[in-house]
Formats: C-alpha cells, structure tokens, sequence
C-alpha cells in the first residue's frame, strides 16, 4: 500500500512531485537480513527539497530518500533518518498555512480527520517533520495512526526483540558474575548469596547477589521482609580498607528497636554511615518534569523558535532544574566516595533501591576506581549495577504501556550519562571514551532490538528466555560490531587518555624536576595523593551536553572531533 507525506525542519510547497513508489523490501542489506518488516506505509513526498518513501515498521519509522546520499550510515541496524519507535516521546499534528502551530496527539489514541502534517519528537533528542500536503487524503491519517498505536505497546513481549532474530549467534558472556566483581573489588567479609537462586527472595534482585560473609540464607529471608518489594540491602561495591556501599529499599514495617536490631546485626559494624537518597535528591516526578522541560527547551523547529528560545534560554534552562540535579547526584557521589575511601560501610536508602541509589553507587565507583573508566569497565559496571540490580529500564524508559494510564520517562539512566559526561569535561585525560559513546549507549537503551535494556529485572528476562511460546533470543546491546563499524568504535576513543595533567614528581607538595619554580614550592590544585576523583558538583563548573541536546538542529548541531 502506498500513502504521502513529507519530511524536514522547514516545510517548502515551491516545487511539485509527481506521484512514485518505493518498494519496502528495498532496505538496506543489513535491514534485508536482519528484520522481517510488517505493516509497511510507503509514501511519496516533498519539503525541504527532500523526497522520499515512509516505512512505519514493527522496529521504526524510516525515511528512505528517493536520491539516496554517498555518505556512510551511521548505524548498521538504523538509517540517518531512521528513528526507532520506542524512542518516541510525542507526536505532534502539524496546524495551519505555516506550520508553525502544534497539536499534541495522545499516544494510543486514533485520529479520524486529515492530516497534513507531524512533528515526531524523541527522547533521544532528535526530532523530524513530515508533511502530506502533495500525498493521498489518507496518507496523514494512516502514518500517524500507526504511530501512535505501536510506539507504546501493551507489553514488552510486542516489542521488536520478542519477534525476531538478529540470526547471530546468542550471547551469554555479558551477564554479572558477582564472585568476579566481590574479588575485584578485595572488599574483605563479603560472600555471593545464591538464597535467590529461584527468587523466592525477591524478583527484582539477580539470582546471586554479595552480603556480609556473616549473613546466613535464613537472615537475609527476614530481613528482606522488611524491606520494600522485599528486598534485602545489597552491596555493591568495596575496597580492601573494608570501605563498602550498600542500597537499601525503605522499611515496609513501622520502625522499632527490634527492626534496628536485624539491621545493626545485618551489617555488624561501627562505621556506618546511611544517606537517605529520597531526601537528599529530587523525586522521580520531579525528574520526570525535568527531562520533558529540557527536551522541549532544546527542541527547535527552525531558526526563528530558536531566536524566540534564545532570548531566555538560561532562566529556562535553569527552571528545568536538570544541572540542578546533575549537580546534587555528583555531590552526592563525591561524598560516598569520601566515606569508602576512609573504609566507612555507605548505605544508600531509597525506595525500592532500584532507581536512584543505583545512579549514586555507580558515580562513586567511577569516582574511586579507575578501572570503570575504561569503556569494558563501564559496560560492565551497568551491566552489574543497572541490569543485574533491577533498574527497570522498560518501564522507566516507557517502552510499553502495561496501564491505561501514560507514564513518563524516568530519565535516571540519562542523569547518569550526563553525569559522566560532566567528569569527561573536568577530567580530560580521565576517561577512555569519549561523550560520543555515551550518547549512543543512550541511542541503544531505546533501540528494542537487544535484550539488556528492555527489561526491569533478571527474573523477567529469565521468564522471557524460557518462554514455551515465544523463547527470547539474547543478544547484548555490548555487542558493538552489530550496530557500528570498526573505525566508528575506534572514533570513542579519549586520544587523552592516560595523558598525566603534570609532568611526574616525587610527592605531592614538591615541583617536578621539569618545572621552572625558583626557590618556592605550590600546594598544588589536584594532589596525586587524592584518593578519588574531586568531581564537582557546583552549577558555575557544569555544562550543557549540547552535542546531544542539539544533535537535530542543523545550524546549533556539535559534531566529535
């Protein structure tokens, strides 16, 4: 079936076109032996002097350019003008002669009028414009329709993962072995729990989590009563000074001297120290706000809404309150970090300990060892801390629907990119990669095709892998070759990685030998001796991560040099 419309930032009716067809099939050759492709729409369309065919796909709404460009895909499995359902956050009705009015259309809603435009915006910060001014009359109307149906299913297994195959062998090398992390870490009287072996701890931890070696099976059963989705603390990282972090859900029961007692005993040490992460740092509405305030913000469709955003951009910036909070996660970290590092036991208390208790933890490990600074070490801190703790990436992502209510996204995991990104910019040399990579983890986490981000919990894949119906196939999001090519993953590298910000010297308050000090020694501004990262946290030190925010604005874009 063929319909109309039409793509770009300015709508431009001067030319006319004849009516053509694209043939859906006619993907690329990675797309042809990958994806089995459903439900195709294939229009024809003008503006912006570009003219195409749209596919809305059971993966992604693609535009296919009837004069195809030379330059090389960014992505293997998605075109540059390709963006993935799950990605979407809005779909707009494009109103008026102009253009410059917008309706926003409620996702699994179903419009019945002629539609001769939409604006489709992502979470990803990319947005794009169609119009169906020169296609058919039902052209609009079945492209958006489409749109709004399948951008949010009912449930995770009518996502793109659960009905094909990347035909490529399965992956099992990615998953958490916490022995492996507990012995990294040489944290001292921490043992691998297999109590969860068949959840009847908790579904929302792993199967194997580390305790304190004294906790028996039969303890960590009453103490994750206690907790909310019971569950029990979990450590999560350690040194060998006997510094450990732990997240803590919030106490389902009425506190009592009794209750204080299972958890003195649970930890059994005088240096405890316990941050309550609910008060210290902003809610999940709160941060939800501020995702959708800074991507509006940064949503520009065309130069003159952006001279209009421009005239009070910061005040709108700051009333977002997103470097507020990026600003409150690297303080909070720095202070976790200062604990551990004094070999003090920090127990992170937040809810179900499954959202920002894990953002906290996984900044101070960054902070303290620089191990995870590599891009391996990364991988495989969200791999043990995100995947394997339970963050739920499909319901905080909204990748499905399983309420008649709307959710929004929980943009966590984001604040947690964005967090790293600002250790990228304070400490050049720090990281082994650069802001690129982390903008296209955040790309991959709304990209259905790999099983590491699309679920809330080890359980839930595991019931998703043994299904007799459907069985998942696992393929790791880790697996970079599927998505980029060689000299695309090699473009992540830090070229100043590893570069010392001073020539070497023989302790902390002397000069080096090199330098050009005359009789006078200087306190210097990042003594080696510190023991973790100084991140900071204060606004006048933050930065916007334009390269992202402003990826789909063509005169404000940033590229990584």
């Amino acid at each position: 079936r063929e319909v109309g419309g039409g793509a770009g930032l300015h709508l431009n009716t001067s030319r006319s076109v004849q009516p053509g067809s694209v043939n859906p099939n006619q993907l690329s050759p990675e797309e042809n032996s990958n994806f089995k492709l459903k439900d195709c729409f294939a229009p024809t369309w003008m503006t912006s002097g570009q003219t195409g065919a749209l596919f809305v796909t059971t993966l992604k709404l693609s535009f296919k350019l009837h004069v195809e460009k030379d330059a090389p895909r960014s992505n293997k499995l998605l075109g540059d003008t390709d963006i993935t359902l799950s990605s979407i956050q809005a779909v707009y009705e494009i109103l008026g002669d102009t253009g410059e009015k917008r309706k926003k259309l409620p996702l699994g809603s179903n419009v019945s009028n002629k539609i001769d435009g939409i604006f489709v915006l992502c979470k990803n910060f990319r947005f794009l414009r169609f119009s169906f001014k020169f296609a058919g009359v039902d052209t609009g109307r079945n492209i958006t329709n489409a749109l709004l149906h399948h951008s949010r299913p009912k449930k995770n297994e009518l996502l793109f993962a659960f009905e094909h195959s990347l035909n490529e062998n399965l992956h099992n090398q990615y998953g958490t072995v916490w022995e492996d992390v507990r012995r990294e870490s040489e944290c001292p009287n921490m043992r691998v729990s297999r109590a969860n072996d068949t959840w009847q701890v908790s579904i929302s931890l792993p199967q194997q989590f580390v305790v304190p070696a004294h906790v028996t099976d039969e303890a960590l059963s009453l103490v994750s009563g206690l907790c909310l989705g019971t569950r029990p603390p979990a450590w999560v990282w350690g040194n060998k000074v006997g510094g450990a972090v732990f997240i803590q859900p919030t106490l389902n029961v009425s506190p009592s001297p009794s209750v204080d007692h299972m958890f003195e005993d649970f930890y059994r040490t005088k240096k405890r120290v316990t941050i309550d992460v609910d008060q210290s740092f902003p809610s999940h509405t709160q941060l939800e706000d501020s995702f959708i305030s800074v991507l509006e913000l940064h949503c520009m469709d065309g130069e003159k809404e952006a001279e209009e955003k421009d005239k009070s951009y910061f005040s709108s910036l700051e009333s977002t309150g997103w470097l507020t909070s990026v600003g409150s996660a690297l303080r909070l970290a720095s202070q976790v970090a200062d604990q551990m590092t004094i070999g003090k036991t920090v127990v992170l208390r937040e809810g179900e300990g499954r959202s920002s208790s894990i953002l906290i933890a996984s900044l101070a490990q960054l902070l303290v060892c620089e191990d995870f600074r590599t891009r391996a070490g990364f991988e495989g801190l969200i791999q043990s801390n995100w995947v394997s703790l339970g963050f739920q990436f499909s319901k905080s992502h909204t990748l499905s629907n399983l309420s008649s209510k709307m959710s929004n996204l929980n943009p966590t995991f984001l604040l947690f990119l964005d967090c790293v990104h600002q250790m990228s910019l304070q400490f050049p040399s720090k990281l082994e990669f650069l802001p690129q990579y982390l903008m296209d983890v955040w790309d991959t986490t709304l990209l259905p095709v790999f099983d590491t981000f699309i679920f809330d919990s080890e359980h839930d894949r595991a019931v998703a892998r043994s299904s007799p119906e459907i069985p998942l196939q696992l393929h790791s999001a880790w697996d970079w070759v599927k998505q980029f090519t060689s000299p695309q993953i090699e473009k992540w590298d830090n070229p100043l990685y590893g570069v010392p910000l001073r020539p070497p010297r023989s302790s902390s308050m002397e000069p080096s030998d090199l330098s050009m000090i005359m009789e006078r020694q200087v306190h210097p501004t990042f003594p080696e001796s510190k023991k973790f990262l100084p991140v900071s946290g204060e606004i006048i030190n933050l930065s916007v991560w334009y390269q992202l925010f402003h990826r789909s604005v063509p005169f404000l874009s940033t590229t990584n040099t």
